[in-house]
């Protein structure tokens, strides 16, 4: 069993050599990952039950992603799961989930899980130059959004309690579009 695992300057290269090449975004069939360096602690892990806490990774991706920093603690049994403190910091971006818990009830003969969770992200802030792995034409635009929210929902509802959104740019417009007219409306919504 490992309960401590550190990697310092690691890297990983994945090809799926027949399948054709994506540039400047990020391909799940041809990854260059570099720099990796990861502190995790597994203090449990058992056919019911698991306990992570993820220190920092750290790594860099040939599509331009960087990832300075991400960690996080998890825990999830037979009936609930919590992550806690989860953070991904990018050069010129930060994203908070301050905690996510669920209650479900595992029956093996159900082909629904009924599912309760609960979270809050907190007060992020994302920057548009560190979605361009996903976006190339967010490189050329200087757009920042920051969010925070609190949430509940079950397996087949969601209920935004509060959502926050503040932006600089037209990185909302790029990125939701027509609806924000519509959203903006909603009760407990703020968009400025």
């Amino acid at each position: 069993r490992i309960n401590s695992l550190i990697i310092r300057h690691g890297s990983v290269t994945y090809n799926r050599n027949y399948m054709p090449k994506k540039e400047g975004v990020l391909d799940p069939a041809h990854l260059k990952i570099t720099d990796i360096s990861a502190h995790l602690l597994l203090k449990t892990v058992a056919k019911d039950s698991i306990n992570l806490n993820v220190k920092k990774i750290s790594l860099n991706e040939q599509s331009g992603l960087k990832i300075n920093k991400l960690s996080l603690r998890f825990e999830g049994g037979k009936s609930s799961c919590s992550l806690k403190d989860f953070e991904i910091v990018m050069p010129q971006s930060f994203f908070r989930i301050d905690s996510i818990n669920a209650n479900y009830d595992i029956d093996k003969t159900a082909s629904n899980i009924p599912i309760v969770f609960s979270g809050a992200i907190g007060k992020s802030k994302i920057h548009s130059h560190d979605l361009a792995f996903i976006q190339p034409e967010f490189r050329k635009k200087q757009c920042t959004i920051e969010m925070a929210s609190v949430f509940n929902g079950t397996e087949k509802s969601l209920s935004i309690m509060n959502l926050d959104i503040d932006t600089d740019g037209d990185f909302i417009a790029a990125s939701i579009g027509k609806d924000i007219k519509s959203i903006s409306r909603l009760g407990g919504v703020r968009i400025s």
